[in-house]
């Protein structure tokens, strides 16, 4: 073609375009090669997924014969590549940045895209030195092709070959579009789950008539997503029709249930609510959200009404806990906040534990041994100081009536043994129940304490600690008085605190089955709607078994309540707080336990914590601020899968990290399948 030729063919394509026969002008283009001009073209009207296919149509010849791409070539697909982050597809500008080896930019197109993780390893990866895998250019110009064919298949109405084009391409959201056109609402449903598309899978289930799957995409809605508060109020209706209220629809409303309603619809959801709360026990949340009605609807007469019954009802049972409060007062103080635990001779040590209500007693029965536990490498407890004799102990007593001598029975049942520690409000013994004929522990306290705050938390505790009974959690069984002091019997525990192990790195498969049970005994809490809020190595405790505790819930709440928490208030452990903590203690969910056993995980394989220091404001400021550092950048010996997951969990914004102890713990259980193989 003559360059005169081409010239007019320019000139009436940019006459065409300055019509706005952009297709046409787009032809005319194509029809001379000019391809980077009809991508620049597309591109200026925003049409980024036809500038990318053209330009990977056009070079598809070059790449498949696997000759490198010339000076132009690479600026065309440069320019590709820019195209397919902007239309939405980071996956494959990535691709098309690692294979024209421009690394760099591919890690800008993931942190752009929000996956900071993959950013991050990434990013390891290049300053370790590593060599990054790349797709081949041809493989991905393949892609862009069957894309563009697919698109051709649905515009001709041919939806079968488009559907199974896009499933090809794992193109969820086109293909659920049209799946959906095909009439199949439950395939739509699955693919817009896969697409990370939850409120279109949830109206794809509600058309097909299924109200359970509807709720269960409804509460995967993020946050941030603009239809959270419709997708909230849909979940309420849904759930108060099947008499539904678990801890994940529980956790998925409470920001919703914190605001204030806005309009009809949510004036019903927050009814409703409310409603479903009571129905359920759970009455200070009912009436949080009566309250809120009553200020934002003031003429409403409905929660009017329910919040006077609420009160009543509650006037009763107030009343006649209140003995119990009075009684159980000497239980608080110091104990919420407690010393590290006093180590013992013999391999003997106990947990200091939270304030437990009166149960009926129990027989003690041993945690197996996992089988899994039984095949890995044991660690070796670091060295122990020998506990203080009875004696020192009871001389630091002020109280003649704190002695309790060896032999003596306590409650009738308990026969003192020996001394195992001291805390600041209490003593623990070593102990055996008479009557059942098994060794157990005694925690006697000493002190009254009548602070109405710290009664109001023991109120708290008593309904908390009902919830728990579980393998990885520290059993709790009798509770009563011994010459006018208050004493609790628990599970014997022999074995040291996970914090013993940490200062170094931990063995890989070790570490990975302590986590795997912290998140069972985690899990099993979150599911009672129950939040620890202070994970750190100090409360998980590992036995001679190799069996791992979780203890110390002291300062854990229940659901999505703001419970006795005043605004304002921060408790924790600095170094393992997550962002929400440190912004607002009392709203936040089980993903603050989410992220400080990333914390823990980091310490276990590095030694030390990501965010560590003396000073308080630096440590808040760098969970609330900084990028943590690679687990591997710190000395970890660690598969990049279980660098990327440690990451994940340390994300600022708690809807990016890993969304269930459960869904972790069985990603740790299978990478440590891994390294056992």
């Amino acid at each position: 073609m003559s360059d005169d030729t081409r010239n007019q063919v320019l000139a009436a394509a940019t006459r065409l375009a300055g019509e706005g026969k952009v297709d046409a002008a787009v032809s005319a283009l194509l029809s001379v090669s000019a391809i980077d001009e009809a991508a620049t073209l597309l591109v200026g009207v925003r049409r980024f997924a036809d500038a990318a296919r053209i330009i990977m149509e056009a070079l598809a010849p070059v790449l498949d014969a696997r000759r490198p791409p010339d000076a132009r070539q690479r600026q065309l697909l440069q320019k590709a590549a820019v195209c397919f982050a902007n239309n939405g597809d980071a996956d494959v500008a990535v691709e098309l940045y690692l294979g024209i080896g421009e690394p760099h930019r591919a890690m800008q197109v993931l942190e752009r895209a929000g996956d900071a993780v993959g950013a991050a390893r990434l990013e390891a990866d290049l300053g370790q030195g590593r060599r990054v895998a790349a797709a081949s250019l041809a493989g991905i110009a393949a892609r862009a092709v069957t894309m563009a064919a697919a698109q051709r298949l649905e515009q001709e109405g041919k939806l079968r070959p488009a559907l199974a084009a896009f499933m090809q391409l794992r193109r969820h959201a086109d293909a659920a579009r049209v799946a959906r056109k095909l009439g199949d609402l439950s395939q739509a449903a699955h693919l817009y789950l896969g697409g990370a598309m939850p409120f279109e899978a949830a109206g794809c289930y509600f058309e097909a008539g299924d109200s359970g799957k509807c709720l269960d995409a409804l509460v995967h809605v993020p946050r941030e997503d603009p239809r959270y508060r419709d997708a909230c109020v849909q979940a309420v209706r849904i759930a108060s029709e099947l008499g539904v209220l678990d801890f994940a629809l529980d956790q998925f409303l409470a920001p919703f249930a914190r605001s204030n309603p806005r309009g009809d619809a949510e004036f019903a959801a927050f009814s409703a609510l409310g409603r479903m709360y009571e129905a359920h026990d759970f009455g200070d949340s009912a009436r949080r959200l009566y309250e809120k009605l009553c200020a934002v609807f003031p003429s409403a007469s409905e929660p009017r009404e329910r919040l006077a019954a609420l009160s009543e009802r509650a006037r009763g049972g107030d009343m006649a806990f209140a003995k119990i409060v009075r009684e159980d007062a000497s239980f608080m103080g110091d104990e919420l906040r407690r010393p590290r635990r006093v180590p013992t001779s013999g391999g003997d040590a106990l947990p200091e534990l939270p304030d437990l209500p009166e149960l009926p007693p129990l027989g003690l029965s041993s945690v197996a041994r996992s089988p899994l536990a039984a095949t890995l490498p044991q660690v070796e407890a670091p060295a122990r100081s020998p506990a203080p004799p009875p004696a020192a102990i009871h001389a630091a007593a002020s109280d003649e009536s704190a002695q309790v001598a060896v032999g003596e029975l306590i409650a009738g049942r308990y026969r003192v043994d020996r001394v195992l520690g001291q805390g600041g409000m209490a003593v623990v013994y070593l102990a055996s129940d008479v009557e059942l004929g098994e060794p157990i522990a005694i925690k006697l306290f000493n002190s009254v304490v009548t602070d109405e705050g710290l009664i109001a938390r023991f109120k708290q505790e008593l309904s908390l600690s009902r919830r728990l009974a579980h393998p990885n959690i520290v059993r709790m069984y009798d509770i009563g008085t011994h010459r006018g002091r208050k004493f609790i019997t628990m599970e014997l525990l022999r074995g040291h605190a996970l914090a013993d192990y940490m200062g170094a790195p931990v063995d890989l498969v070790s570490g990975l089955w302590y986590l795997v049970q912290a998140c069972e005994g985690l899990a099993a809490a979150h599911a009672q709607g129950i939040i620890h809020r202070d994970i750190k190595p100090d409360n998980f405790f590992v036995t001679d078994d190799g069996v791992l505790k979780v203890v110390d819930f002291g300062i854990a709440k229940a659901g999505a309540s703001e419970g006795l928490t005043q605004a304002g208030f921060m408790a924790g452990t600095p170094g393992y707080m997550s962002p929400e903590q440190i912004n607002n203690f009392t709203a936040v969910t089980h993903l603050s336990d989410i992220y400080a056993l990333g914390i823990v995980a980091f310490e276990m394989f590095t030694g030390a914590v990501p965010f560590g220091g003396d000073d308080l404001m630096p440590i808040l400021m760098a969970h609330l601020n900084e990028v943590p550092p690679t687990p591997t950048s710190r000395g970890a010996k660690i598969s990049a899968e279980l660098e990327a997951v440690i990451l994940r969990l340390l994300e600022k914004d708690p809807a990016r990290r890993i969304q269930s102890c459960a869904e972790l713990g069985a990603i740790f259980r299978r990478i440590a399948g891994l390294v056992r193989a």
